[in-house]
């Protein structure tokens, strides 16, 4: 029997030594990003709304609950990076 083994940790490096990424220093901006920036990169602090309606909600989030992390999916509004 043949077996193939894929070494996931090292993906991460890798991706950053063969890939670009940017580093500048942050700009404050309202609305749609685009418009400053076509193909804009990074890293964004954001209101966020998912109607209370979806049977299904695909924002996940990572909650400290009882001393615990669990990850969540919400609906409702909030703020997050």
């Amino acid at each position: 029997m043949r077996l193939f083994h894929y070494d996931v940790n090292s993906l991460y490096p890798s991706n950053m030594y063969f890939n670009l990424m940017s580093v500048a220093e942050p700009i404050y901006f309202e609305g749609d990003i685009s418009k400053y920036q076509e193909n804009a990169f990074g890293f964004l602090f954001s209101f966020v709304y998912c109607p209370n309606n979806l049977n299904n909600p695909l924002l996940q989030n990572r909650l400290k609950i009882d001393n615990s992390r669990k990850t969540v999916t919400s609906v409702g509004s909030w703020t997050d990076t």
